[in-house]
């Protein structure tokens, strides 16, 4: 693919070698390409990190509840439901009438005056994206890291506490992710 980026190729004849005439027009003729790249690299540097620690801290708040598998399907549930069912669903949660979710409830608190077109509006579409992306895709590394914490022998915990270990966060940092390296480097 490196290769041909420095050609003019159509897959109908053969490569003819442009050299950096390809790249020139993207840097410097292409107003979009560097939109795109601006808005790949925001997204990308937002959803990943995001996506990875909201993923871990709900597993860890969801295996210290008592009714654990009611609240590990609701936060699997968007991994495996269809992409079309959930357009769906955020297509009405960010309408932008006054009966989408959101507009409804921010004019109510009085934030707005008027409905946002969330989805065509370019100051809110990226976000929009990166909420619904990051809310999607946290399931399977939800599953991973619950899975792990569950994992973990209930006696490193007694031990951490007779060694002086008195609140869940010193759990979480001296016992729990030192034993949960595998599914942390998986996640």
């Amino acid at each position: 693919a490196l290769g041909i980026s420095f050609t003019n190729y159509n897959m109908l004849q053969p490569p003819k070698w442009l050299g950096l005439t390809n790249y020139k027009l993207l840097f410097m003729d292409d107003d979009i390409f560097l939109i795109a790249l601006k808005n790949t690299i925001i997204f990308a540097c937002i959803t990943g990190p995001i996506g990875y620690i909201m993923s871990f801290l709900a597993a860890w708040v969801i295996n210290l509840l008592r009714f654990r598998n009611i609240f590990a399907l609701a936060f699997y549930a968007p991994s495996i439901t269809s992409g079309v069912a959930m357009s769906v669903i955020w297509l009405v949660f960010f309408s932008g009438d006054r009966y989408g979710y959101l507009n409804y409830f921010l004019i109510r608190l009085g934030i707005i005056g008027e409905p946002i077109l969330w989805n065509r509006d370019p100051r809110y579409i990226l976000g929009v994206i990166i909420f619904v992306s990051i809310w999607m895709s946290m399931g399977t590394g939800f599953l991973v890291f619950l899975a792990g914490l569950q994992n973990v022998p209930r006696e490193y915990y007694e031990a951490g506490a007779i060694d002086g270990i008195s609140n869940k966060l010193q759990e979480l940092w001296f016992i729990t992710l030192p034993l949960l390296k595998p599914q942390l480097l998986f996640g």
